[in-house]
């Protein structure tokens, strides 16, 4: 027994990179999701934006390990890479910053001023 014939729609999820997609076969009109992205290879550099704080740090040092330690194609990967993982991090490094001084200075006292 298919799942078609027993009455239940057919699900399929559809994986790219880290974006996943549902669609039924009952309804074709639906939209997946991110489906701009469904079928069309991204690279490691389209998806540096998507990636969490972590996942940059630990792809830089990887890149970084790769363009030291690595054969000539893995170097020529990571050099590719590297200036947008650096950038990416100083950016990122750089808005952590600002969030932590801006909830610093939203917890401090207000001084007081003498009269």
């Amino acid at each position: 027994m298919n799942v078609e014939s027993s009455g239940f729609p057919q699900i399929y999820l559809l994986n790219h990179a880290t974006n996943w997609a549902l669609k039924t076969s009952f309804d074709e009109s639906a939209q997946p999701y991110a489906p701009q992205s469904i079928g069309v290879p991204m690279t490691l550099l389209d998806r540096i934006p998507t990636l969490s704080d972590e996942e940059v740090v630990n792809l830089l040092t990887n890149a970084r390990r790769l363009s030291e330690q690595g054969d000539e194609k893995q170097q020529a990967a990571a050099a590719e890479l590297l200036p947008a993982l650096e950038d990416e991090a100083e950016k990122r490094r750089q808005a952590r910053m600002e969030r932590t001084k801006a909830k610093r200075a939203a917890a401090r006292k207000p001084r007081k001023v003498a009269a």
